[in-house]
C-alpha cells in the first residue's frame, strides 16, 4: 500500500502540475492552452482532457510490432543475467555468515532509492510548467504521465507473479531466516529510468541519452552491490522501460511532428525554389 500510495502521490502531482501550466502560461500560447470557456468546457478540464487521450494512446502504442522486438531483443540478455545471477551475489553476500559483503557506503544506495528518480521528475516538473520548447514540454509531461503507469504495472507483476524469478537476493538486512522474499522482479527502478533515458534520448540525443544513462548506472551498480535487485531482474525493468519509452515516444512524434521541413525560397538566380528535408 505504500508503494501504490507513492505513485497516486505522483499522479496528483502531475495533475496540480496540468492546472498551474494553464493558468500560468498563457505566454506560450499553444494549441494546448486556449480560451478561458468554449463549449461548456474550461482550460483545466481540456487539459485533463489531452492528458487522459495521450496516456490512451501510450497505451495503445504498447501493443505493436515494437514492442513484440523489444520483447524478442531483451529476452537473451534476461536469460543471460539468470545465469550470473547466483555468481554474481556470492561477491557481495555471505551465506554463512549471512552478511552482506564488500558493499559501497549506504550514501549510494540511499540516492539510487530515492534521489536519481525523483529528482529527474521535479526537473521535469520544472520544464514542463516554464519551458518555452514545446517538444521539451510535451516530453516532460509524457514522462510525467507514465511514470506512475509504470510503477503500477511493475507492482501488478510483483504481486501476480509468484515464481522463482520474483525472488530478492539474499540480504542481511531482510532475510534473517535464511529465506528470500519475493518483489524483485522487474525493477521498478530499473524501469522508470530506462523509459526517461530511451523517451529523452529519442527526442533529443546524446545529450540527453548520455548522462541519463550513467544516472541509470548509479541505481544499477548499488541495487546489485546492495542485494536488492538481481541483475535479470534490472535487466527485465529496463526492458519494460524501453516498451514503454518507445510507446510515449510515438506520442510526443504526433504532437510535435516537426521531422518533415518545408522551404520555400528563392536561389542565386532568383528562380524559385521549394526544398523538402526529412530528418530521420
Amino acid at each position: 500500500m505504500t508503494i501504490l500510495s507513492i505513485h497516486l502521490r505522483r499522479l496528483c502531482i502531475i495533475i496540480f502540475c496540468l492546472e498551474v501550466h494553464v493558468h500560468a502560461s498563457q505566454a506560450f500560447s499553444s494549441d494546448f492552452i486556449v480560451a478561458t470557456k468554449k463549449g461548456g468546457s474550461t482550460k483545466v478540464t481540456r487539459c485533463i482532457g489531452t492528458a487522459v487521450i495521450d496516456v490512451a494512446a501510450m497505451f495503445r502504442n504498447l501493443l505493436d510490432w515494437d514492442s513484440f522486438k523489444t520483447v524478442v531483443a531483451t529476452f537473451p540478455f534476461f536469460a543471460v543475467g539468470q545465469m550470473i545471477d547466483e555468481s554474481v551475489q556470492q561477491w557481495f553476500f555471505d551465506k554463512k555468515r549471512r552478511i552482506n559483503t564488500h558493499q559501497l557506503p549506504a550514501i549510494f544506495n540511499a540516492t539510487a532509492d530515492r534521489a536519481i528518480v525523483d529528482s529527474l521528475a521535479a526537473l521535469s516538473v520544472t520544464f514542463f510548467l516554464f519551458s518555452h520548447n514545446q517538444r521539451l514540454r510535451e516530453t516532460s509531461k509524457m514522462f510525467l504521465l507514465g511514470l506512475p503507469f509504470i510503477g503500477w504495472t511493475t507492482n501488478l507483476i510483483k504481486c501476480c507473479c509468484k515464481s522463482d524469478i520474483c525472488f530478492r537476493p539474499l540480504d542481511e538486512k531482510h532475510c534473517k531466516n535464511g529465506k528470500k522474499s519475493f518483489g524483485g522482479f522487474p525493477s521498478t527502478h530499473a524501469a522508470q529510468i530506462t523509459y526517461a533515458t530511451v523517451l529523452f534520448g529519442s527526442q533529443f540525443g546524446v545529450k540527453a541519452a548520455v548522462p541519463l544513462t550513467i544516472a541509470g548506472l548509479f541505481i544499477a551498480v548499488p541495487f546489485v552491490n546492495g542485494n536488492r535487485h538481481y541483475v535479470s531482474q534490472l535487466v527485465a525493468g529496463a526492458g519494460l522501460g524501453v516498451l514503454y519509452g518507445l510507446a510515449a515516444n510515438k506520442v510526443i512524434r504526433g504532437t510535435c511532428n516537426d521531422d518533415v521541413a518545408i522551404n520555400i525560397g528563392v536561389d542565386h538566380g532568383c528562380i524559385p525554389s521549394l526544398k523538402l528535408s526529412y530528418k530521420f
